[in-house]
């Protein structure tokens, strides 16, 4: 697969499945980092990294991102008293 700057390839890392992304330009270089710096914080965990590859965890399961997208386009904000 590849996306706008980076090229993306499933495979497994000792039988369980991961994601080899290799970036293309230095932006997503230095998003690289960043995910390495975050160490699976709210982002993928990084499992290993050498210049611009990342082997990152692979999402897995019947969720689909796509259809949450759509469903947050749809649903309507909370009231404002549920935001504290």
């Amino acid at each position: 697969m590849t996306a706008f700057h980076s090229h993306l390839l499933p495979v497994r890392r000792d039988g369980a499945p991961a994601m080899l992304k290799v970036a293309l330009n230095q932006e997503e270089r230095e998003g690289a980092a960043l995910m390495v710096w975050y160490g699976g914080d709210g982002a993928a965990r990084v499992l290993a990294h050498e210049g611009a590859a990342l082997l990152l965890e692979r999402a897995s399961g019947d969720r689909s991102l796509r259809a949450m997208r759509g469903r947050a386009r749809t649903t309507p904000p909370p009231p404002s008293s549920a935001r504290r």
